[in-house]
């Protein structure tokens, strides 16, 4: 059996690289192939899916620590780490134990091994196999709700694979724009696909633009838009 390290590093990790294309370092169908044979853990517990440019991880972690507070068995997935890879996996605000990381890594080796994505997908990245065993982990801890920070983009990033209870949209400004586009209506647009039909979104203070993107994907899906300066206020914004 290979050490989680080793398997972790067989995968092919974008994070790591200058320059990419996004159709080859992202497919959503990897992410839910494999979620299919795992018997959809995904759907064993509600989700928030944060995304977005500027705080995201705050405000991952703010949500967490909230739900801990009020009470609920809270897991969390977030990116990247600084010190140790087991800091993005989160149960009840501890990082995701040595032992429970290998026998979670081990399952997941187990399953790609003898139920591989077909070709036609492409090979399962680095963040992509983190995104699954997140998941996995927290269907097996039963937990109440898991919190997700989106990793790049929303459209085509592994953490879309949920079907979020509330999506959460923070600042959107120009960032990784060789990949999401080079404008903030194109990277507004990318970020938007984690909205959901008939849920709702919070969407923190935007520039005109990309609030624009949103309430126009809003529409499009019928989804419900709970917005800073408008609903609440937020950070100054009336």
């Amino acid at each position: 059996m290979k050490t989680s390290t080793t398997f972790l590093d067989s995968f092919t990790n974008w994070e790591k690289q200058w320059r990419y294309s996004p159709d080859k370092a992202f497919r959503l169908e990897r992410v839910r192939y494999t979620l299919e044979y795992l018997g959809h853990p995904e759907r064993k517990f509600p989700s928030v899916l944060v995304g977005g440019t500027k705080g995201k991880g705050s405000t991952v972690a703010m949500l967490a620590s909230i739900l801990k507070e009020a009470g609920y068995n809270v897991g969390m997935f977030s990116s990247p780490h600084l010190i140790n890879i087991r800091e993005r996996i989160k149960l009840g605000g501890r990082d995701i134990s040595a032992r429970d990381w290998r026998v979670i890594l081990a399952e997941l080796e187990k399953c790609l091994k003898n139920n591989p994505v077909p070709a036609r997908f492409g090979r399962v990245t680095y963040f992509e196999a983190l995104t699954l065993a997140a998941i996995l982990f927290f269907a097996k801890k039963g937990v109440d709700i898991g919190v997700f920070e989106v990793g790049l983009g929303g459209r085509l990033d592994a953490t879309n694979a949920l079907d979020p209870l509330v999506s959460v949209l923070t600042s959107v400004s120009l960032d990784h724009r060789e990949l999401l586009g080079n404008t903030l209506r194109k990277i507004a647009s990318e970020k938007s696909y984690i909205m959901r039909t008939g849920k709702r979104t919070v969407i923190g203070p935007q520039a005109p633009e990309a609030l624009r993107v949103f309430r126009a994907r809003a529409k499009k899906i019928r989804a419900f838009n709970f917005e800073a300066g408008r609903d609440f206020a937020c950070g100054g914004v009336r």
